[in-house]
């Protein structure tokens, strides 16, 4: 059949298109859906590694085990990697030591060591070493040996030297005058080359040694070398007089000799004869070895010279070389024979000196010679040989030698060049050759340089203070006199020699000189050099010191050391000072506004009546003027005044005066005066600023300040002192003129404004009793002082055949006081009248009067202070005494007498002829006094004159003063005496009495049923010690003790201020000291029980932040109360001027000590009380416990209260368990440990999480430590949570989602916006008081996922695409899956999400219908930028933004466009055609040909 053409290629056509879809669904086409980026086919469809792992094309090979190292030994000075964990050391293994050649005989010395000079010590040889064979005479045998106890042997005469140098590494400053042993630099042992035959010493080892012909003479058996086992030859040695006995003893005597080397316990001297029994004999085989050398003058000779040489060095014997000037001595060892032998009745010992030759310098080394049979506890005996004298050895009729080891009595200094020139010289003075029998052995030459040592003390004081820096000079053991020593210290920069005003002496101590060049200590004030010339040590003197005040102004630590001194003597260890920061005080001045523009103020800062520093203003402006006094050095703990002088022509006060000092930012004085004391805190490195600020007043007005002291002239001019400007005399200036025609004026009195004074003006009559007029002195608004005189209509008298003489103003009562003075009946008084003003009726009223129990009027003043307490002076001629009533007995008196305490009347110096007609009071408590023409400053108690203040002249004789006055209150003190039971039966009169400087000032009595007296208050001076006592009076003249069956207790209050409580002694006195405070007022108290009392302490303890290391703590207020008490029972202390203290309760600081002591006083001995105690906590500590003991008779109970609750008003109060009675005890105890706030917060700074997902923690470092903050974020566990300060807490956060991540380090501050530093590790410390808050911020990241389909077609849009954000392995984190949508403007919440911040995420996509296939493929994967465009990202896994950041991908598709199959005729269709019947061809070729190959295997 033949098929048309056109059919043929339809029917080949659909074949190929046939072929091509089989093709295609095999995929040899990709299809959309496939998710594949072009250029990515494999790598976007891969599973993501997790975070860290190696890409499979870069897995790292096996690790390959290094082979072990031979470990290096590190370099000197190198120290292993700390980060490198130490390997294994591999050491090479020890070679083996070759054994030592046995050798026989001695060893000889190394090729490159000289032979033995006079330089080194002897080299020990054998005994039979070079020893001549010569012919022995009759030797003597040794006995058997002799056991004796030895003691412990000192370093061996044949040791090396020791070095010249003091050790100084195990000697401390305490060693300072504890002497050490001189150092050996040379000795000679008469060892080298001897053996047991005797040689003569100079020629021994070379001829070392000469000597005088007499101690050379061997044959007398002087000079000659021996031991114990000497074979004596029959000549030379020993041959004359008792050749036999000699020999005997010399050998013995070098035995004896051995001992001493040995340091063998002699025994007790006895002066000889047959007491002398018991000698001790610890010889050995080595002391019987030792050799000494002869000078027996075992026959006579004949009369011989004194002070022969028995031995000298014939070269120099050099000793160990020395850099620097030393000091030298000696020693020897001596054994003396004839101790107990007079020979015709003399002593003819002998008597050894020694001395260095340099030269043809010979310098003795003793003042009095060496005499060996004074030695003590030097008995020694050897063991007799058989041939021997066996009765009497020694020959002397003593069984013992005298032997011991001696040094000389001097030193001198040699220079290093000196001392290696030295020869020894040994002389004997004694000249009689019978009983001179010695032998002697160890020549040592010795440096006995002493030692120098040097020590603050204190080691620690404040800047400014002087500490005493000791030098102390210590001899060496043997004491030798050491002269002309010297030495220069160079002090560390910035200290230096204190001036002698610093408290101490500046230059002190025992050293002296006794002979030589003079004693010398320089040390001027102000130098940093130090230098001591001439210093002696004398003979047997161990030590004498050097000492020297220094100081620094400045903090720090100072090092004086041994580089900083020059000396002879051997350097000192370092001592070190510290100087603690200085305490300072600045005075500044704040101008607000000016009176005048050229006023200028005058500042100070005084101590006592001196001033120490002073400046003044210049110009015009205003604000903290330029001019300042300080910063001053001060002393810590005492006090001062601060104040300030206008400097201007305005003669009243036109400005407002205030001052405020402060350390940091708390304020410790403040007042409103132009003057005030300040206390300086007893702290190191305090800066104290004191501000005085000025305001120019709107209305002038008189200073009522201490400094300023007014007067009335007779004519009624007003004058006006500043007392401070001047320690010379000054003169008075009038203020105000007094008003025409006045005269007699009298009775100044000023307001405590100051804005009014009065006078009143008097009849000149002879009594002046009779009042004409006042005058006013008012300020004017301009600022103008005018005294004004108002005549009364009626002249006014005042008491009969009185005179008015006094006068001032109540500041309490607000009214201006007149006295006069008169006698009634004999008796002085005076009268009190209060002025009721110009125009009232009456003008006058009487308050009362006061008896003065004098037979005369007198003269006076009179003066209020604060309290409207009233001080009267009675002056009569040179007699002065006071008479203070109280304020509460004036106000409350009505015209009768008034109750008033008398001082002792004393007499006054320095006023002439008196009286007194002036009183006036500086805040102070002194008086200034006047006597019409002067002033004077006195001691209102002891009516001295006060030093350092001016004479004022007020007037003249024509026109004389009349009277004084202030508006300031003086400091003041008063006692009372509380009887709350007598004992029974026992009608006890108390007399209670004030003194100062052991005068008695005033008393008073209780009277024998009474209950209370009171003395003043009285004026007194600040710093005045005042005594309080209390006797029985028995008689009107006689007085007793009070007896110890009643209880005494006082207390003594400053303005509120508890300054002492105590029990009195035995005595029942009691001291008490006026603080330094303006206008102080002091009362006491003295309690009187016959019961026994309850004492209660309460004790205040901190400990650190960890609840250990307990500490008093001062200053904290505590206190006691009682409750269910019977009558009469009082608790002590009780403030005397308090009003709103609660009944039964009383409040202290604690002392220095932690301590507070209070007692309960009962009316009756059946009393009881409820005690509780009480502390006010204070900011930054918490209380953690109460620990209280209670004692009833001889049994304690104690109980723990741990509970830290405190009321609304900050007290801790706890009830003590059971009633307190007479005689118990209670002590408690209240612990606080300091604490801070710590605030835990957590911030989320970008996501929707709630801080609340979040654990926050600060953890304690220790379990001791209060537990920190823990929980939820915003929760309440951790707000405002107490922790121990000064203690690590480690701060942590746990939880929150895994899309979340830490911004930063956690962030802490202060309540203050102070930063809190935060460790890398977390740990924060939070200081005392603190109140922190710590925030830690999270934040997570967000990411959209977009699908963008070009060209979409139903079926074909973005949602029909799910997008997925794989992220790496990490725990918390899953993928996260979206549906496909094309960007919003508004945006995309749908596709968008958290993801971990920095995390990678494999971003994919996939059909939302599994299984689906479409004619779509991925063209990219794209990243929107901020600018709003899109660019391509080149690879699906992506880094997520970081906190707080948001990222925006979309993935673009399109269509795949399908093949187009042309249908027109043509080259190509035909083509086309031929290509799908080819192939067709050849699939039928292959079918067949697999069918043919199918059957042969199945025929086969």
């Amino acid at each position: 059949m033949i098929l048309h053409p056109t059919r043929f290629r339809a029917i080949a056509g659909v074949v190929a298109i046939s072929l091509v879809g089989g093709l295609l669904a095999f995929g040899a086409v990709p299809v959309a859906g496939a998710s594949v980026l072009p250029g990515a086919d494999a790598a976007a469809s891969a599973t993501p590694a997790p975070e860290g792992s190696p890409a499979p094309d870069e897995s790292p090979e096996p690790a390959v085990s290094p082979e072990p190292e031979a470990t290096t030994t590190p370099e000197p000075g190198t120290s292993p990697d700390p980060g490198t964990a130490p390997e294994p050391e591999v050491l090479p293994a020890p070679e083996a030591s070759p054994a030592p050649t046995p050798t026989t005989g001695p060893a000889a010395p190394p090729a490159d060591e000289p032979e033995p000079t006079l330089d080194q010590p002897d080299a020990v040889l054998p005994d039979d070493a070079d020893a001549p064979t010569l012919s022995p005479s009759p030797t003597p045998t040794p006995p058997s040996e002799t056991a004796a106890p030895v003691a412990p042997v000192e370093p061996s005469a044949n040791s090396p030297p020791e070095s010249p140098f003091r050790a100084r590494a195990d000697v401390s400053a305490f060693a300072a005058g504890v002497t050490e042993p001189a150092t050996q630099t040379w000795i000679e042992t008469f060892e080298q080359g001897v053996g047991t035959t005797p040689i003569r010493v100079d020629q021994y080892a070379t001829s070392r040694y000469t000597g005088s012909a007499f101690w050379l003479n061997v044959n007398n058996c002087n000079g000659v070398v021996v031991n114990y086992n000497a074979t004596f030859p029959a000549t030379p040695f020993c041959t004359l007089g008792d050749a036999t006995g000699s020999r005997f003893k010399v050998a013995r005597m070098a035995d004896v000799l051995g001992q001493v080397q040995a340091n063998v316990a002699a025994g007790t001297v006895n002066p000889g004869g047959a007491t002398d029994t018991t000698p001790v004999n610890g010889s050995t085989a080595t002391t019987r070895a030792n050799h000494g050398v002869t000078a027996m003058t075992s026959a006579a000779q004949g009369t011989q010279a004194a002070n022969q040489v028995v031995l000298e060095s014939v070269g120099a014997v050099g000793p160990t070389p020395a850099t620097a000037d030393r000091y030298y001595s000696m020693s020897i060892d001596v054994s003396e024979d004839s101790c107990a032998a007079r020979p015709g009745g003399q002593n003819n010992n002998s008597r050894l000196d020694l001395a260095l030759v340099t030269g043809t310098t010979v310098r003795p080394l003793t003042t009095a010679p060496i005499v060996a049979c004074t030695v003590t506890n030097g008995r020694y005996t050897s063991n007799v040989f058989p041939a021997d004298n066996q009765t009497d050895p020694w020959g002397t009729g003593s069984p013992s030698t005298r032997a011991g080891r001696f040094f000389t009595d001097t030193a001198v200094l040699l220079t290093p060049a000196q001392a290696a020139a030295a020869r020894v010289r040994l002389t004997n003075q004694e000249s009689d050759v019978a009983g001179n029998d010695f032998s002697f052995d160890n020549l040592r030459l010795l440096d006995s340089t002493p030692s120098l040592d040097k020590e603050f003390s204190p080691l620690t004081v404040p800047a400014g203070v002087a500490s005493t820096l000791t030098f102390t000079v210590t001899n060496t053991t043997e004491l030798a006199a050491k002269p002309d020593w010297g030495f220069t210290d160079a002090l560390p920069a910035g200290l230096v020699v204190a001036p002698s005003t610093s408290g101490s002496p500046a230059i002190g101590g025992t050293c002296t000189s006794t002979t030589g060049a003079a004693y010398a200590v320089t040390a001027a004030e102000g130098s940093s050099t130090i230098t001591v010339a001439g210093g002696d040590l004398a003979a047997g003197a161990a030590s004498c010191t050097v000492t020297v005040a220094v100081l620094s102004n400045s903090g720090g630590t100072y090092t004086n050391g041994p580089s900083n001194v020059t000396t002879v003597l051997n350097a000192p260890d370092a001592t070190t000072l510290t100087v603690e920061p200085p305490t300072t005080v600045t005075i500044r001045k704040n101008v607000v506004s000016r009176a005048q523009a050229a006023d200028q103020f005058r500042l100070a800062l005084v101590s006592g009546a001196s001033e120490v520093a002073s400046a003044t203003t210049s110009g015009s402006a205003l604000g903290l003027q330029t001019q300042q006094v300080g910063p001053v050095n001060v002393t810590r703990g005492a006090t001062y005044t601060v104040g300030e002088t206008v400097v201007t022509s305005a003669q009243l006060r036109t400005y407002t005066s205030s001052y405020e000092c402060a350390r940091g930012t708390t304020v410790i004085a403040r007042g409103t005066s132009v003057s005030g004391s300040l206390t300086i805190p007893d702290e190191a490195g305090v800066s104290i600023v004191c501000t005085f600020t000025n305001t120019a007043q709107a209305t002038a007005s008189l200073y009522c300040d201490g400094s300023y002291l007014y007067s009335v002239r007779s004519d009624g001019a007003l004058t006006q002192t500043n007392a401070l400007s001047s320690s010379t005399s000054q003169t008075a200036a009038v203020i105000a003129a007094g008003p025409a025609g006045t005269a007699n004026a009298n009775s100044l009195a000023i307001d405590v404004e100051g804005q009014t004074a009065y006078a009143i003006t008097r009849s000149t009559a002879t009594n002046a009793n009779t009042a004409t007029g006042v005058i006013t002195y008012s300020v004017s608004p301009s600022g103008t002082l005018t005294a004004t005189r108002t005549a009364f209509a009626t002249p006014q008298t005042l008491s009969t055949t009185a005179s008015i003489t006094m006068g001032a103003f109540d500041p309490v009562g607000r009214a201006f006081v007149v006295g006069t003075t008169s006698v009634v009946n004999n008796v002085g008084r005076i009268n009190l009248w209060r002025f009721n003003g110009a125009t009232a009726n009456p003008l006058f009223t009487l308050l009362g009067y006061v008896s003065t129990g004098a037979n005369s009027a007198g003269n006076g003043d009179m003066a209020f202070d604060a309290k409207g307490n009233l001080h009267i002076l009675r002056s009569e001629g040179t007699q002065a005494q006071f008479f203070s009533v109280a304020g509460p007995a004036l106000s409350a008196s009505t015209g009768g007498e008034i109750t008033a305490t008398a001082t002792t009347q004393r007499t006054v110096a320095g006023i002439g002829a008196g009286p007194l007609n002036g009183l006036a009071f500086s805040p102070r408590g002194t008086a200034y006094v006047g006597t019409g023409t002067n002033a004077y400053q006195f001691d209102p108690l002891t009516w001295t004159a006060v030093p350092n203040t001016p004479t004022i002249v007020l007037g003249t004789d024509a026109v004389p003063s009349t009277d004084l006055a202030t508006c300031a209150s003086p400091s003041t003190f008063s006692v009372s005496k509380s009887v709350l039971s007598r004992v029974t039966g026992q009608a006890h009169d108390f007399r209670l009495a004030v003194a100062t400087g052991g005068s008695e000032v005033a008393f008073a009595n209780t009277g024998t049923t009474g209950t209370s007296a009171s003395i003043g208050p009285i004026t007194a001076p600040v710093n005045t010690v005042m005594t309080i006592s209390e006797l029985l009076q028995t008689t009107a003249v006689t007085t007793a003790a009070v007896p110890a069956t009643y209880t005494v207790i006082y207390e003594c209050w400053a303005d509120g201020v508890r300054i002492a409580s105590a029990r009195m002694d035995a005595t029942r006195t009691a001291s008490v000291t006026i603080p330094n405070q303006v206008s102080v007022g002091v009362a006491c108290t003295i309690y009187n029980t016959a019961q026994p009392v309850a004492e209660i302490k309460v004790r205040k303890s901190t400990v650190d932040g960890l609840g250990a290391n307990p500490r008093p703590a001062a200053g904290w207020t505590v206190g006691t109360s009682i409750a269910s008490a019977g009558s009469g029972t009082v608790v002590l202390p009780a403030d005397p001027a308090s009003t709103g203290a609660a009944a039964g309760r009383s409040e202290v600081t604690t002392d220095a000590n932690g301590l507070a002591s209070f007692f309960v006083l009962y009316g009756s001995a059946t009393g009881s009380a409820t005690v509780s105690v009480l502390e006010r906590q204070q900011t930054g500590f918490r209380l953690d416990s109460l620990v209280c003991a209670v004692t009833r008779g001889t049994a304690t109970t104690s109980t723990t209260d741990t509970n830290s609750a405190t009321d609304a008003s900050g007290y801790a109060v706890r009830t003590v368990a059971g009633t307190i009675a007479p005689g118990n005890t209670v002590d408690c105890t209240f612990t606080n440990r300091p604490i801070a706030t710590l605030t835990l917060v957590k911030r989320v700074s970008f996501g929707s999480t709630a801080p609340s997902a979040w654990l926050l923690d600060a953890a304690r470092s220790v379990p001791a430590a209060l537990a920190g903050p823990r929980g939820a974020g915003g929760s309440g566990t951790i707000n405002a949570v107490p922790v121990s300060a000064d203690t690590p807490y480690r701060l942590s956060e746990s939880g929150g989602p895994a899309t979340y991540v830490q911004v930063g380090d956690w962030s802490c501050v202060t309540a203050t916006g102070a930063t809190v530093p935060v460790t890398a590790a977390g740990d924060i410390t939070l200081s005392r008081g603190s109140t922190v808050t710590c925030t830690v911020t999270n934040a997570t990241a967000s990411l959209t996922l977009l699908k963008n389909v070009q060209n979409p077609s139903t079926g074909f849009v973005p949602s029909t695409w799910n997008l997925t954000a794989t992220p790496a392995t990490l725990t918390g984190l899953t993928a996260r899956t979206v549906a496909g949508a094309d960007f919003q403007s508004a945006g995309n919440p749908a596709s968008t999400f958290d993801v971990r911040p920095g995390h990678s995420y494999t971003l994919t996509e996939a059909l939302a219908q599994s299984g689906t296939r479409l004619a779509y493929r991925q063209l990219r994967l794209e990243l929107r930028q901020p600018n709003g465009s899109w660019t391509p990202v080149t690879s699906a896994t992506i880094t997520a933004p970081a906190a707080g950041q948001a990222a925006v991908y979309r993935f673009v598709n399109a269509p795949v466009a399908p093949t187009t199959l042309p249908l027109t005729g043509g080259q190509s269709t035909d083509a086309y055609l031929f290509s799908g019947f080819a192939v067709l061809a050849l699939a039928l070729a292959l079918a067949v040909w697999h069918g043919r190959r199918r059957r042969r295997r199945s025929t086969a």
